[in-house]
Parts: C-alpha cells; structure tokens; sequence
C-alpha cells in the first residue's frame, strides 16, 4: 500500500523493530487484519527516524524497545525535540526474548511522553488492535497535520501499564 494516503481505518503503521521475522509476523498480521502497513524494513534507530522526518502523513510507530544499534530511547529523544517526529504515535512493544532493563529516570520519562501504549511481546491481538484504535484519529479524506498526543493525557496508566509489562516479564523469569 502506498505510504502517503491513510486508510479509511486508521493512519498508515510503521514497525520498527530489529527482530526481522517479528517485523515481517506483525506487519503481515496487521494487513491481514485491514490496516495500511508500511512496507518499508525499518530494522535500526537511524532508519526508523530518516523515514519518519520524510513521511508525508503522520504514522503510527509501532516501537521495538530494543531497536539497534541498542533501544529506541534515542529516537524517543529525538521525537521529543523535532516537531516532524512529533506528529506521529509511539506504541512502544518489550519483547521478552531479551532482558528488560532497569530503566533510568529519563527513559521512562521519554516512554510516558512520547508513547501512547506499552505492549509486552509476543503481541496479544487484542491488546494491540485496541491500541492502534486509540491512536487512529487520521481517517482518509481528514487531512490532519498530527495524531493526537494521548500518551502525554494518562501518565498514571503508562506508568502502571509498563511497571505491569517489567513486573511480569521478571515473574516469568525473563527479565
């Protein structure tokens, strides 16, 4: 599908994650599911914000914490400094496949007001279509310059939702 026109359903979804065969599950499950998904391997930090900064329409992000060449806290910094980036949502995915960090201050600093929703994965579908449901404001033929900032609104259930994700991830013995 073409990058530069949302679907009726919502606005045209970025995976960004280094686990290619992840990135290509998810991307086909997305489309299978009826969403406009980028075709575009976004694989590293660098791509993910080069793609960003160009794209025509504002994007639903759906971020790999652990996005190479380390996590994607970088491109959360440079998100909230850039208006281009600003435009688009985060939904920010932890996948337990990899240790989860002790997270500094500023990294959930970052998380909460950049990302919109924390996922843990594997993706429960559920989870994540009403995930992108909350953030798809962009209908075809609305023309908006941004998504809405959701994310900057329910601190408190960011806060919760991603010590919930780090809770149960070191439960299971993963983290």
């Amino acid at each position: 599908m073409d990058a530069g026109m949302p679907s009726p359903r919502s606005a045209p979804i970025l995976v960004a994650s280094g686990h290619d065969a992840l990135r290509h599950a998810v991307r086909r499950q997305l489309g299978e599911a009826g969403y406009e998904v980028v075709a575009v391997d976004v694989a590293g930090v660098a791509s993910a914000i080069a793609y960003l900064h160009f794209a025509q329409v504002p994007h639903l992000v759906l971020l790999d914490f652990w996005l190479p060449p380390g996590t994607a806290e970088p491109l959360l910094h440079v998100a909230e400094l850039d208006a281009t980036l600003q435009r688009h949502r985060y939904i920010l995915s932890l996948r337990p496949d990899r240790l989860v960090p002790t997270f500094s201050a500023e990294a959930k600093r970052l998380i909460h007001t950049q990302c919109t929703a924390i996922l843990e994965n594997p993706l429960d579908v559920d989870q994540l279509h009403a995930a992108i449901e909350q953030d798809s404001s962009v209908t075809a033929g609305q023309g908006v310059a941004s998504l809405p900032r959701l994310g900057q609104q329910h601190p408190g259930t960011l806060s919760a939702a991603l010590a919930q994700v780090v809770r149960r991830l070191h439960l299971s013995g993963r983290g």
